[in-house]
C-alpha cells in the first residue's frame, strides 16, 4: 500500500513534462533517446528468461545487454546535459517541501523561461 508521502511523489512526477522552448531541444532529445531504450530493455527482458538462459536465448541476452548499456550511456548523456543546462541557467532547480519539519523534499527541475517542471532531481525519503 501506498503511503502518503510517495503518492505525493506520484502527484508531483506527473506534472513534469517538456516545454517549447528552444534552449532545451538537445536535453529533450537526451531524455527521449533514454525512454526509448528503457522501453527497448523493458520488451527485452520481458521476452528471454534472464535468470535461466536456454542456449538459443543467448543472441538475444546479448542484445538484451547491449540494449542496456546503450541506456545506461543515455541516461547519462541525459544527466551530463541537464547539469549544463543548470550552469548555463537554463534550468532552474526548486525545493517542494512535503513535511518540512521532518525535511522531507523532492529537489524540482524546471525550465528557467517559462518555469514548466521537466524531472525531478533528488528524492529525501523518510528515515
Amino acid at each position: 500500500m501506498e503511503t502518503e508521502l510517495e503518492k505525493w511523489k506520484a502527484e508531483v512526477a506527473k506534472k513534469s513534462s517538456t516545454c517549447s522552448c528552444e534552449n532545451l531541444a538537445e536535453l529533450y532529445e537526451k531524455r527521449k533517446i533514454a525512454e526509448s531504450l528503457d522501453e527497448l530493455c523493458d520488451f527485452l527482458q520481458a521476452n528471454v528468461d534472464v535468470e535461466n538462459p536456454k542456449p538459443e536465448d543467448m543472441e538475444f541476452l546479448q542484445d538484451c545487454m547491449k540494449a542496456q548499456a546503450d541506456f545506461n550511456k543515455a541516461v547519462s548523456a541525459y544527466h551530463t546535459c541537464l547539469n549544463e543546462c543548470i550552469k548555463d541557467g537554463k534550468v532552474i532547480s526548486l525545493y517542494a517541501f512535503y513535511r518540512h519539519d521532518k525535511g522531507d523534499y523532492l529537489e524540482i527541475a524546471a525550465c528557467a523561461k517559462c518555469h514548466q517542471q521537466i524531472d525531478i532531481l533528488v528524492k529525501k525519503e523518510i528515515s
